[in-house]
């Protein structure tokens, strides 16, 4: 059903999986160069989530390839 290339459909395949398993509620940890950091997806939206950080309780749009579920 990929009709563009085989890149750009492997892409989609991984980026919607990741979505699909991205809940709102769901406790992540947003992966950084050389640190992890805790918090809580409040709302998804197409290639990125707002989260809230436990710690500091601040809210970021954070790319889902930055995320993993905690």
């Amino acid at each position: 059903s990929c009709l563009v290339g085989s890149e750009m459909c492997i892409r989609d395949r991984i980026k919607t999986k990741v979505k699909s398993m991205m809940r709102v509620g769901l406790k992540v940890n947003v992966v950084q160069k050389t640190k992890k950091t805790a918090g809580v997806i409040t709302k998804i939206m197409n290639a990125r989530c707002l989260v809230k950080m436990t710690v500091s309780g601040t809210i970021y749009r954070v790319p889902m390839t930055m995320l993993e579920a905690a």
